[in-house]
């Protein structure tokens, strides 16, 4: 029951990731943050690298919490097999 719960939340989460990917936004802040990273570890700057790499994760957080929470409304109001 235990893996079987694992593998549902595991699922869930890999879709919510996947959507946030389609934003177009995320996309093009990733893009240009990914290829100011490069640039960094070039010059050997590892604080800069440092900074954007933390930015790259914020913004992927961000992106999944508004894939998320655009969701959930979506998936509350849908009926429940105990019929809610």
């Amino acid at each position: 029951m235990l893996v079987q719960l694992l593998n549902t939340l595991d699922d869930s989460t890999f879709r919510i990731r996947f959507m946030a990917h389609t934003l177009p936004e995320r996309i093009r802040f990733a893009l240009d943050a990914h290829k100011k990273m490069y640039v960094a570890f070039v010059v050997g700057d590892g604080a800069e690298a440092e900074a954007i790499a933390l930015s790259i994760t914020r913004n992927a957080m961000d992106a999944i919490l508004k894939v998320y929470y655009h969701q959930v409304p979506e998936a509350l109001a849908q009926p429940t097999l105990l019929g809610t």
